[in-house]
C-alpha cells in the first residue's frame, strides 16, 4: 500500500501524517495491509521504538 492509501482513508490520514517521515516510509515500503487505526497505531509504535533504539545504537532503518 502506498502513502496515497493512508491519505485517502479518513480514519488513518491524521494519524499517518502525525508520524515521523521515517516511520511513514517504513510503513509504506513494508507492504503491510493495514486496515484499521488500531493496526496502524500498533505498527507505528513498534517502528518508532525501533527508530529510537537505532538512534541510541547508531543503527538506522534499512531503506
Amino acid at each position: 500500500m502506498g502513502a496515497e492509501y493512508y491519505l485517502k482513508n479518513n480514519d488513518l490520514k491524521t494519524y499517518f501524517l502525525s508520524l515521523p517521515p521515517a516511520v511513514q516510509h517504513q510503513i509504506v515500503i513494508s507492504g503491510a495491509e493495514i486496515c484499521t487505526l488500531g493496526e496502524l497505531m500498533l505498527i507505528a509504535e513498534h517502528l518508532k521504538a525501533e527508530l529510537h533504539a537505532g538512534k541510541e545504537t547508531g543503527k538506522t532503518f534499512p531503506s
